[in-house]
C-alpha cells in the first residue's frame, strides 16, 4: 500500500542551496588551491566556472561571472575552448592505450598551434618571431609526448587504460590520464577537480610543481581541488580557497591562512597538516579532542569489553576446544551431565563462565597471514611470449589486531600483490605460498575468512545503506549465527563507520567518502577474520580519510588482521598502521617491518642508508619516504633491503610458529561449506534486492510502460474497424503483429542490458566471496523480469486487443502469454549475452544480428513458404516463428464459427494465389502457420526460454572478464 500511496501522492520537492555568496577572483599567473570537505561545493563552483554546470529549468544561477571583465553569458559557446575542467570521474574508452587516448584528446583539440596563439608572436623581429612559431608548432607536434613525461606515464603509454572490468593501468596512473586528457587546446585557464586520487604525495607533488612552472611561464589560471594534500603540496600554491556547507569561509594567499585563523581564536595543533586543520574547520568535529568527564560516561560503553581483542581470540579458543568431539558428551569422568544439567560437559563448561557456546565465535577467531616468496608474472603485451614479474620475490605477514599498509610509488604493485594473496587474481602465473595460521590457504578458506574491499566502490545501487550491509551479513556470516547476532552486527558496522545517519539512503547519488565507507561496511558486516582494503582513503578528503582509517583501527582492537594499500597518508593517518610493507617500481620489497611509534623504526633505518636526506621537523613520514624510492633515484633501495637487519628480523619472524610454520595453537582451517547461507536464506534476499532494483529503477519501467501503453493505442487508432476480410488487410494485420512484437522485443532487450550491465559487476564482486549461489540469483531475476514483462504487455494489450477488432477472452489470454513470452525471451536472451561478452558493445552489436535474423526468417516477410529450401532451417531455429505463428493462428487463424475471423473468405486475392480461400487457410498455405501447431508453437517457446537460462547460468560459472 505504501509503494501504491507513493505512485498517486503529489510529488514534494525540497530546494537545496549548492553554492551561497561566493565571490572571489582568480588571477593570471598564479595557481590556487580550493579545499573542502565533500559535499562544500567545490566541484559546482568549478563547473560553474568552467561552464560544465547542467543547465535544467530545476537549475537557479544568480550572480555573476565575468572573465576579463566580460560577462559568461557573452563568451557562450566558446566556453570550454578557454578554460579546460578535468573533472573527478576517470572516463575513458578502457580498450584504448594510454597514448592512444592522449592522442586522441591532442587531435580533438586541433593537434597544431592555432591561429590565435600564431597571432600572439609580434614581440621580436621577423626572424625571431618565425622561429618562434616553428619552434611552437614543433612543440605542438610532440607536445603529446610532452605530456606523457610531465605525467610520469612513460612506463605505461602502451597499456590499455582498463577500468572495472578491463585490466589496465592502476588507477593512479588513470588518474594522470585523465589530467593529462585536459592538457591540448592550450587553454587560458586550468580547473582541476581532485586530480591527486590515488597519487602518492611525490607524484602528487611533481604534478602541482609542473602546473605551477605552466601557471608562471604562460601567464595562465590555475585552479585545483586537492583532497588530502601534504604540507610541501601547500606550499606550491599560492592562494587558498576554502569552502564549507556551499559558503566560502577564506581566500586569500596561503602564507597568511593560519595568521588569519589564529587571530579569530583558532590555532593549528603541533604535528598537524595545514590542510587537515584547515578542512575540520567549521564542522562539528571541533570538539573531537575534548575529554569525556565522569558524570558523561554511559552505561552502553560496556562494549569495549567487545573490542577486546584478547577476549575475542580467548572465547574462539575456548568455543573451538569444549565443543570438540572429545568435551561435547554427556558422560565424562563418570558424570552424566545431560541427566543432571541438560547440556553436554563441554556447553556446560563453557555456560559456568558465561561463553556461548555457538560456533560461529571460532570465525571470530584471530587469523595470522602471511606470504612467502610471491612471484606474479603476466604475459608482455608488446611480445605474448615473453612475460613480466610484476611482484618478484615478496614475503611478509600481517598479525591479528594490527594494520599492516602496503605503500609504494604508483604501479608499485600494492594492488597486485594484494589481490594475489585474496586468491582475487584471474590470470597470470603465482609461484610461492600464501598461508593462514601457517597453514597453506585454501582457495575456500581465503574467501570465507577474508574480506575484500575494492578500490572502486562496487554496489547494487538501488539498495539501501542498510540493506546492502544485510544482505551482506545473513548471506556471508555462517547458517548457525543467529538472526538476532547478524542485524546486531550490522548496527556495530552502521556505528563503527558512522553511516547511522544516512543509514536508509538509497545508494545511488551517494557521495565518495559514504561510497568507500559503504565498502568497507559491506565486508566488516561479513565478519572476517582478515580484511583487505585497497586504498580506502582515496577519493577522500583528509578529514575523512581521518575517520575511515580511525573506523579501521577501531576493527582492529577487536582482534582482526588488516592489510592496507595506501597512497599518501597524512602524518595523522600513517601514525594509524602498525607494521609496513613498501615496494618499488618493479614489485620489489624496500622495507617491511614495524614502524614502531611515530614511524621511528622506519625512519631510523632509511636514514641509516649513506646519502639519504635526512627527516626535516614537522615532515610527514609518508611523504618523505616516498620521495626518497620515487623515481630518478639511482639507490637500489631493493638490494640495500635485502642486505640489511630489519630484512633478517623480518625473515625470522617469518619463520615463526603460527606465521609461516603451522601454528600449534590454530588448527588448520576446517571450512568446507562454499557459502554461508542456507539455500533458501539466499533466495529471500536475493528477491528483495531484485524486487527493490526493479521498483526503484523507475525510469526503465516507467519507460517500457509508457512505451507499451503508446504503441498499443497508436496501432489501435491505425487499426481501428479494419474488416480483416480483404488480402492486403489480413497481410497488413499480420504486420501489425510482427512490428508489435519486434518493437516489445527490442525495448525489453535494451533496457536489460543497461541493467544487466551495471549489475554484472557487482555479482562479479560477489561471487568472489562465494556470497550466493547463482541458480537463486538467475530464479530470481528471471522471476521478477517475469512479472514486469506481465504487466507490460497486458498495459499494451488492453488498448490495442478491443481496438484492433479482436474479440474473446480466451483468445486475449493467448496474446497475453504469447507476448510476455516472446518479450521476456528477449530480456533473457540479453542478460545472457552480457554475461557471456566482455562488453556492451559486442553485446548491442550480436543483439542487432540476433534481430535481423530473427525478423528476416520470422516466416511473415518473406512469407515462410517461399523461403528457400536452403535458409528453410533459420527459419526453423528463430524463436519469433513460433511466437508470431501462435499469435497469428489465435487472431487470424481460428474457424469454430461463423463468426471466426479465420472463417471469413478473401477477397482481392492476387492471381498467384487460388480463388475462394479463407483466412485460415491464407495462414496455412502462404505463412505455413497452423492452428493445430499452437500447442507446439508454445510448448517450442517455453523450452527456448528453458535453455536460454540454462545458457545464462553456464556464461556466469564459466565467464568472468574482470580481471
Amino acid at each position: 500500500m505504501d509503494a501504491v500511496r507513493s505512485m498517486i501522492t503529489r510529488k514534494r520537492t525540497n530546494k537545496k542551496m549548492i553554492l551561497q555568496e561566493v565571490s572571489g577572483v582568480f588571477k593570471p599567473g598564479t595557481i590556487t588551491l580550493v579545499l573542502g570537505q565533500p559535499g562544500s561545493g567545490k566541484s559546482a563552483l568549478m563547473k560553474l566556472l568552467s561552464g560544465r554546470f547542467p543547465k535544467k529549468q530545476n537549475i537557479t544561477i544568480e550572480g555573476e561571472v565575468t572573465y576579463n571583465g566580460t560577462p559568461a553569458s557573452d563568451v557562450g559557446n566558446i566556453l570550454p575552448q578557454l578554460v579546460s575542467y578535468v573533472q573527478q570521474h576517470d572516463k575513458h574508452y578502457p580498450e584504448l592505450t594510454v597514448k592512444e587516448t592522449l592522442e586522441f584528446a591532442h587531435s580533438a583539440c586541433g593537434g597544431d598551434v592555432s591561429p590565435t596563439d600564431v597571432s600572439h608572436f609580434v614581440n621580436g623581429s621577423a626572424q625571431e618571431n618565425a622561429e618562434a612559431v616553428e619552434a611552437a608548432q614543433v612543440l605542438s607536434k610532440n607536445y603529446t609526448y610532452v605530456v606523457i613525461q610531465q605525467l610520469g606515464l612513460e612506463n605505461c603509454q602502451n597499456t590499455v587504460v582498463g577500468d572495472a572490468m578491463l585490466r589496465g593501468v592502476s588507477r593512479g596512473e588513470r588518474k594522470r590520464v585523465t589530467t593529462g586528457e585536459m592538457a591540448f587546446g592550450n587553454k587560458y585557464v586550468m580547473m582541476m577537480d581532485e586530480i591527486s586520487t590515488g597519487l602518492d604525495s611525490a607524484a602528487t607533488f611533481d604534478i602541482i610543481t609542473t602546473q605551477r612552472s605552466i601557471a608562471k611561464e604562460f601567464r595562465k589560471t590555475v585552479v585545483i581541488s586537492l583532497l588530502q594534500p601534504s604540507p610541501e603540496v601547500f606550499a606550491l600554491f599560492d592562494n587558498v580557497m576554502i569552502m564549507n556547507a556551499g559558503r566560502l569561509i577564506y581566500h586569500g594567499l596561503s602564507k597568511e591562512v593560519l595568521n588569519y585563523f589564529e587571530n579569530i581564536g583558532f590555532k593549528c595543533p603541533p604535528f598537524c597538516d595545514v590542510a587537515d586543520f584547515l578542512l575540520d574547520l567549521g564542522t562539528r568535529n571541533q570538539f573531537e579532542y575534548e575529554v569525556c568527564e565522569e558524570d558523561q560516561i554511559q552505561e552502553y560503553l560496556v562494549w569495549i569489553y567487545w573490542l577486546n581483542p584478547l577476549s575475542w581470540s580467548v572465547r574462539a579458543l575456548v568455543v573451538n576446544q569444549y565443543t570438540d568431539a572429545q568435551f561435547d558428551v554427556c558422560m565424562y569422568d563418570g558424570i552424566d551431565y545431560c541427566l543432571m544439567h541438560n547440556k553436554t560437559m563441554g556447553k556446560f563448561s563453557l555456560s559456568s563462565y558465561e561463553v556461548p557456546p555457538e560456533k560461529y565465535w571460532i570465525w571470530y577467531g584471530m587469523v595470522y597471514s602471511a606470504a612467502s616468496d610471491l612471484w606474479y608474472t603476466v604475459p608482455d603485451p608488446a611480445n605474448p611470449k615473453e612475460t613480466i614479474a610484476l611482484l618478484k620475490g615478496i614475503s611478509g605477514y600481517a598479525l591479528p589486531g594490527t594494520i599492516t599498509a602496503l605503500m609504494g610509488s604508483s604501479g608499485a604493485g600494492k594492488t597486485t600483490l594484494m589481490d594475489v594473496i585474496a586468491g582475487r587474481k584471474t590470470g597470470g602465473k603465482i609461484q610461492g605460498q600464501i598461508l593462514l595460521n601457517g597453514h597453506p590457504a585454501t582457495d575456500l578458506a581465503i574467501r570465507r575468512s577474508t574480506g575484500y574491499c575494492e578500490q572502486m566502490d562496487i554496489h547494487s545501487e538501488s539498495s539501501t545503506i542498510r540493506e546492502a550491509l544485510t544482505f551482506s551479513a545473513f548471506l556471508r556470516q555462517g547458517a548457525d549465527v543467529p538472526d538476532s547476532y547478524k542485524y546486531a552486527s550490522v548496527d556495530e558496522c552502521l556505528d563503527l563507520l558512522g553511516l547511522n545517519p544516512i543509514a536508509d539512503q538509497i545508494i545511488r547519488g551517494s557521495s565518495v567518502e559514504q561510497m568507500k565507507r559503504l565498502t568497507i561496511g559491506v565486508e566488516l558486516a561479513a565478519q572476517p577474520s582478515v580484511l583487505f582494503l585497497d586504498e580506502p582513503t582515496s577519493g577522500l578528503d583528509a578529514r575523512s580519510a581521518k575517520l575511515i582509517m580511525d573506523g579501521v583501527r577501531k576493527v582492529a582492537n577487536t582482534g582482526r588482521t588488516i592489510i592496507c594499500t595506501i597512497h599518501q597518508p597524512s602524518a595523522e593517518v600513517f601514525r594509524v598502521f602498525d607494521s609496513l610493507l613498501l615496494l618499488k617500481r618493479g614489485g620489489e620489497t624496500v622495507f617491511a617491518g614495524e614502524l614502531g611509534e611515530n614511524a621511528s623504526e622506519m625512519i631510523d633505518y632509511f636514514e641509516s642508508i649513506n646519502g639519504v636526506t635526512k627527516l626535516k621537523d614537522n615532515y610527514n613520514p609518508a611523504t618523505w619516504m616516498l620521495e626518497l624510492i620515487g623515481a630518478g633515484t639511482r639507490t637500489d633501495f631493493a638490494k640495500i633491503y635485502q642486505l640489511s637487519t630489519p630484512c633478517e628480523r623480518w625473515l625470522a619472524t617469518l619463520e615463526n610458529d603460527g606465521i609461516s610454520l603451522p601454528s600449534l595453537t590454530y588448527n588448520e582451517s576446517q571450512i568446507t561449506i562454499k557459502r554461508g547461507a542456507a539455500q533458501v536464506v539466499q533466495l529471500k534476499f536475493l528477491m528483495k534486492r531484485v524486487w527493490n532494483l526493479y521498483w526503484r529503477t523507475s525510469s526503465f519501467n516507467l519507460t517500457r510502460f509508457n512505451f507499451s501503453q503508446t504503441l498499443g493505442l497508436l496501432l489501435g487508432f491505425m487499426y481501428l474497424d479494419v474488416e480483416y476480410a480483404s488480402y492486403t488487410s489480413i497481410n497488413s494485420g499480420m504486420g501489425m503483429l510482427f512490428v508489435a512484437m519486434a518493437l516489445l522485443g527490442l525495448v525489453a532487450f535494451d533496457g536489460m542490458v543497461s541493467i544487466a550491465a551495471v549489475e554484472r559487476t557487482v555479482f562479479y564482486r560477489e561471487r568472489s566471496s562465494h556470497t550466493y549461489n547463482m541458480i537463486w540469483y538467475i530464479f530470481a531475476t528471471s522471476v521478477m523480469e517475469l512479472l514486469y514483462v506481465f504487466i507490460d504487455v497486458l498495459l499494451f494489450l488492453v488498448s490495442l486487443y478491443p481496438m484492433v477488432g479482436f474479440k474473446g477472452t480466451s483468445g486475449f489470454l493467448n496474446c497475453w502469454v504469447i507476448f510476455s513470452c516472446y518479450t521476456l525471451l528477449q530480456a533473457y536472451i540479453a542478460e545472457f549475452l552480457v554475461f557471456l561478452l566482455p562488453n556492451t558493445n559486442l553485446v548491442n552489436f550480436f543483439g542487432i544480428v540476433v534481430f535481423s535474423i530473427s525478423f528476416i526468417f520470422s516466416g511473415f516477410s518473406p512469407p515462410a513458404s517461399s523461403l528457400p529450401s536452403s535458409t528453410k532451417w533459420l527459419h526453423d531455429i528463430v524463436p519469433m516463428s513460433y511466437s508470431l505463428s501462435a499469435v497469428a493462428t489465435t487472431v487470424f487463424g481460428q474457424c469454430s464459427g461463423s463468426g471466426d475471423i479465420g472463417c471469413r473468405e478473401m477477397t482481392n486475392i492476387p492471381p498467384t494465389l487460388a480463388g475462394g480461400i479463407t483466412v485460415k487457410e491464407h495462414l496455412e498455405v502462404n505463412f505455413l502457420m497452423k492452428d493445430n501447431e499452437f500447442s507446439r508453437n508454445c510448448g517450442v517457446l517455453a523450452a527456448i526460454l528453458l535453455l536460454v537460462r540454462v545458457l545464462t547460468l553456464l556464461a556466469m560459472r564459466i565467464c568472468n572478464y574482470r580481471t
